[in-house]
């Protein structure tokens, strides 16, 4: 038989259309250890087609849904079919579905060409590795085992309940992959950080991590161009319960999902403005460090903002100190605001000709990270670098090699 297989899922990779059984995906088991994933390295090419990663994908995906609710409930949760094993066919059939079947005590996934090309070419879409198909389908049959009856026929409520839920696990489960949530966001994986304009709450509802099914969305005839569906987008405010075009059960189970996700959403929404505002306040209480040494001044602004700086350059004695700054470590990285125009204007030491006697400057940053070019908010503002770089001794820490962790730095205090 087929595989991976395990005490709760069994992959039975069986296609009734070509009536054909794949070769058994024969993958490390992991018990003696850290399991080490064969296609870690793997093209992409490899993983599309490559039908030993779709089983293994299936399973992986599946087991991780049923490990999240067993987490949360705090014990074992019994499929809707009967038995301890679930059977899961990534190759069931040449449709562009996927279907809980609890008298088959499976899940099959479909398969399907695409729309041709401007080069009139087709690939294949597998629904078997869409996280999101496979988390949904699974989520019906921890439903089922859950609520069994939910299953028979009552009103349009019931079935959209089954579906909203697994539409909602579908999506909130993504957020458990950090890497994937960064990939998705900006294209990144691996940072701790990411830029607070994408979490903007238009970017995010536009986002993939709130369409579902957006690769079998774009390619199905009914929906061709858009996710599968895209159910924070429903205006609110309309009467969908009363409305016949809202009684098919997907549809109507969309408004369960748009409920919640709106509701996340404010949420969110207020958690970053409060983190905008702690932003401000704690960037604006930076200390404004100048030192006089012997005959030098060394000017360390810390994270100050423009506020800092309104009230410090508003004082005749302060800007008088400043224009004789021989050091001057940039502030808050090369940000928008942290080295105002009228704060330049003020140092004398400041030249297009190199002398022992010009204005030295430092900046630490990392550039592409924050920030967007296109608003101008880009870290550090090419501006400001553009004009340390022309009249100033300026050195930042993207010009370090690979193998060095400093910069030395040397002033005559005489």
């Amino acid at each position: 038989m087929s595989g991976p297989r395990g005490y709760r899922v069994a992959v039975v990779d069986y296609d009734v259309t070509a009536n054909a059984l794949y070769q058994t995906a024969d993958l490390p088991s992991g018990l003696d250890g850290e399991y080490h994933d064969p296609f870690l390295d793997a093209p992409d090419g490899t993983l599309l087609s490559d039908p030993r990663f779709h089983a293994q994908n299936v399973y992986a995906v599946a087991m991780r849904i049923l490990a999240r609710f067993e987490f949360a409930l705090g014990r074992r949760v019994q499929w809707g079919c009967e038995g301890h094993q679930l059977n899961i066919l990534p190759h069931a059939f040449a449709e562009p579905n996927a279907f809980y079947s609890r008298d088959d005590r499976s899940l099959f996934f479909g398969y399907f060409e695409s729309f041709p090309d401007k080069q009139d070419n087709t690939h294949t879409v597998f629904s078997c590795l869409s996280h999101d198909v496979i988390a949904h389908e699974t989520t019906h049959a921890i439903l089922d085992g859950l609520r069994s009856r939910y299953l028979e026929p009552s009103s349009p409520d019931q079935g959209a309940f089954h579906e909203g839920l697994a539409d909602v696990v579908a999506l909130l489960s993504v957020f458990a992959l950090p890497d994937v949530v960064g990939a998705a966001l900006d294209g990144t994986t691996g940072t701790a950080l990411i830029d607070q304009e994408l979490l903007e709450k238009d970017k995010l509802a536009n986002s993939v991590l709130f369409r579902l099914a957006d690769e079998m969305g774009q390619e199905m005839s009914g929906v061709r161009g858009r996710a599968l569906r895209h159910s924070i987008m429903l205006p609110p405010g309309k009467d969908y319960m009363n409305d016949p075009d809202w009684q098919e059960v997907h549809k109507r189970g969309e408004l369960l999902v748009a409920a919640m996700l709106r509701s996340r959403r404010l949420r969110a929404d207020e958690m970053l403005r409060l983190v905008r505002i702690l932003d401000n306040v704690l960037n604006n209480t930076s200390l404004i460090l100048l030192f006089r040494c012997g005959s030098k001044s060394l000017l360390f602004p810390g994270d100050a903002q423009i506020e800092n700086w309104s009230y410090a350059l508003s004082q005749a004695a302060v800007r008088e100190k400043l224009k004789k700054v021989d050091l001057y470590k940039v502030g808050h990285h090369g940000s928008l605001n942290a080295t105002p125009k009228s704060l330049w204007d003020l140092f004398d030491q400041k030249s297009d000709v190199d002398s022992p006697d010009r204005l030295q400057s430092l900046m630490s940053t990392m550039a592409h990270k924050h920030g967007d070019e296109e608003r101008r908010t880009e870290v550090p503002r090419q501006t400001l670098v553009q004009a340390l770089d022309r009249q100033s001794a300026f050195f930042t820490t993207q010009s370090l090699k690979e193998n060095e962790l400093f910069h030395e730095t040397s002033l005559d205090l005489s």
